[in-house]
C-alpha cells in the first residue's frame, strides 16, 4: 500500500461528502467534497469478494507502475478494474449516463460518470451501493449518526425508492496506475463491509438484504 505522502500525490482524488446529515427523498447527484481519502492500512487485506473465489479476500492485483489508464473514459476506468480482477460491466443509468456495474464484500455496486463529452473526459464519477430498506420506522436517526462518526462514505434514505445507500465521489484528473485505483477500490470495499455491519446492527431485523440476483455474476 502507498504510504500517505504518495496517497496525497495520487492524481486521483477522493472527493468526500460534508456527511452530517442523512439526506431524506432524491439525493444530489454530486456530493459536495470536504476530507481527503484516509491512507491505507497497512499489512491488513481488504475483505473482498475474490476473483479466485476464496471469501473475505480482496482481489489480487498487478501493481505495475509502467502500465496506465485514463479514467476519465468510462471504457479505460472499466478495463482498469477488471485488471484488477473486478466485475466490471459497462452499461448508462436512465438518464443516459455511462456507468460501470460491480460488486464488493458481498454488495453491487455502481461508478456513475458525470461530466463527460462524447464518453470522454468525465470529470468525477459517485460510486453508490444501494439496499431495499423495507422496515417499519424511520432510519435516518440511525443513518444519521453513521455520518457523524464516518469520514469515508456517506450514508443517505430514499423515500421514493424506499431505499438506503452509501455512496463516494471521486474527481478524476489525469492518468493513473493499477495500483492507485487498487488503494480506492479497497478503501470502498472496507466502508461497503463496515456498513453493512452497520445496517445489520441497526436498521434491519434480519441484515440488509442481498444485493445479487440469481443471474447476477460476482467478481
Amino acid at each position: 500500500m502507498p504510504s500517505l505522502r504518495a496517497l496525497a500525490t495520487a492524481v486521483l482524488v477522493l472527493a468526500l461528502s460534508s456527511g452530517g446529515v442523512a439526506a431524506r427523498g432524491e439525493r444530489p447527484a454530486v456530493p459536495a467534497p470536504s476530507e481527503p481519502a484516509p491512507a491505507p492500512k497497512t499489512g491488513e487485506p481488504a475483505r473482498s469478494d475474490a476473483a479466485s473465489g476464496e471469501a473475505g479476500t480482496a482481489p489480487d492485483s498487478d501493481k505495475s507502475a509502467e502500465k496506465t489508464y485514463d479514467l476519465a473514459i468510462p471504457a479505460d476506468f472499466a478495463a482498469a478494474m477488471r485488471d484488477l480482477g473486478y466485475r466490471a460491466d459497462l452499461d448508462r443509468t436512465d438518464g443516459g449516463r455511462p456507468s460501470i456495474l460491480s460488486r464488493v464484500a458481498r454488495t453491487d455496486f455502481d461508478v456513475t460518470f458525470f461530466g463527460c463529452e462524447d464518453d470522454r473526459r468525465c470529470t468525477h464519477v459517485l460510486v453508490t451501493a444501494t439496499w431495499d430498506y423495507g422496515e417499519s420506522g424511520d432510519p435516518l436517526a440511525a443513518l444519521n449518526e453513521w455520518n457523524d462518526t464516518k469520514v469515508f462514505g456517506r450514508a443517505w434514505y430514499h423515500e421514493d425508492t424506499d431505499a438506503v445507500g452509501l455512496d463516494v465521489t471521486w474527481t478524476l484528473a489525469g492518468r493513473i496506475d493499477l495500483a492507485t485505483l487498487d488503494d480506492q477500490l479497497r478503501w470502498w470495499n472496507d466502508a461497503v463491509e463496515e456498513f453493512r455491519t452497520f445496517l445489520n446492527e441497526n436498521i434491519y431485523e434480519n441484515g440488509p438484504p442481498e444485493t445479487q440476483d440469481a443471474s447476477a455474476r460476482d467478481i
